[in-house]
């Protein structure tokens, strides 16, 4: 399967391999370093088959008897059911962290070869390296289907380097058991980021008949979850229904926020959004943008 790159700007590349879609930037101390970029993007066409041959570790059915362990000779593998296991939240197997693997994997590559600052995108799903007086502004949309970002926080190097921004939520590429329109986890790990954005989307639910489900399988024949129940479409809901539904996201990310497994996140349906407690203190300041 051949990859595919594009230079989009004098800081931005584009690279596609298979289901991978990623958007690169890399600056070093001389500035924007587009070579790295390109050389990034190449990279970045070993990952997946890597990862393809252990496809049968991430049936539900093993991930759920315990028939999977962290010493496999793949490290990136390791990384990501060391992930689940640290979100540990029911029905969640290793794929809940591919995008956000892969997304780290390219951003320590570019640090690796003397990025200052490097920015990650895959599918929604940000992984930043930044070095002491490096910043980035991360905006935040209040759905997939949102033009625009509503709101934004500045991440910096010097609070620490490595950071993983991962959202879930209805719309998305991947099957949720809630009814976020966005689920935003921000964690030292963008794999424990990507498990925990998918884990606090499925947490943002609520009892209501406007909430229509269906088995995981008939909506997607290959996936990991088959057996368990998502969610199809979401009618109206009641203002104390949405409430409800946010809440309960946030009640969850705080809890892992307490363990030191996230930094912060954000839960939003219809408008109505919740932060976790301390996010200015542990990410930085949540800040709507003017219109």
């Amino acid at each position: 399967m051949p990859g595919e790159l594009a230079v989009i700007d004098e800081t931005t590349v584009l690279a596609q391999y298979g289901p991978i879609r990623l958007t690169i930037q890399a600056w070093t101390a001389r500035g924007p370093d587009i070579d790295l970029a390109v050389a990034a993007g190449r990279f970045s066409y070993s990952l997946l088959p890597r990862l393809l041959p252990s496809r049968d570790l991430f049936r539900r059915e093993r991930w759920e008897s315990g028939d999977v362990s962290d010493d496999q000779e793949e490290p990136l593998l390791n990384e990501m059911i060391r992930a689940v296991r640290r979100v540990d939240h029911d029905g969640l197997g290793p794929m809940a962290t591919v995008a956000g693997t892969v997304a780290e994997a390219v951003a320590l590559y570019c640090r690796d070869n003397g990025a200052t600052k490097a920015i990650v995108e895959n599918g929604g799903d940000l992984s930043l390296w930044l070095d002491p007086g490096q910043q980035a502004a991360v905006g935040v949309r209040m759905g997939v289907d949102a033009a625009v970002p509503s709101h934004r926080f500045v991440l910096s190097g010097d609070r620490r380097s490595l950071w993983g921004v991962c959202s879930s939520g209805m719309g998305g590429r991947s099957l949720t058991r809630g009814i976020a329109d966005t689920a935003m986890c921000i964690a030292a790990s963008t794999p424990v980021a990507d498990a925990a954005a998918t884990a606090m989307g499925n947490e943002c639910r609520v009892d209501s008949p406007a909430v229509h489900q269906v088995p995981a399988e008939t909506l997607r024949p290959d996936t990991d979850i088959a057996g368990l129940m998502v969610t199809e479409s979401v009618g109206d809901l009641a203002p104390d229904e949405i409430r409800t539904a946010v809440d309960a996201a946030v009640v969850y990310a705080d809890r892992l926020v307490r363990r030191d497994v996230l930094l912060g996140a954000l839960a939003a349906v219809r408008g109505v959004v919740g932060i976790t407690q301390g996010f200015a203190d542990r990410v930085g300041i949540l800040t709507a943008i003017a219109e």
